[in-house]
């Protein structure tokens, strides 16, 4: 459990010292970072949370964030 936290921290806190632009800048290296390096969800599964994180206010990327974390 330690360990997924820890792997969560350091893989959003690369995010977001690596992007500049901004939370839709950041989309492509969420791709990346939770479907294709880590596995934490499958690409079918990402789709349908970047749809979900459109619904609402907000920052894109955060509201993403959050779905997958």
């Amino acid at each position: 459990m330690i360990k997924l936290f820890l792997s969560l921290i350091y893989s959003f806190g690369k995010i977001g010292i690596i992007s500049l632009g901004g939370g839709n800048s950041m989309l492509k290296l969420l791709e990346y970072e939770a479907v294709t390096y880590r596995h934490w969800v499958s690409p079918e599964e990402f789709v349908s949370m970047l749809g979900a994180s459109f619904l609402f206010p907000g920052l894109t990327a955060v509201k993403l964030s959050a779905l997958i974390g």
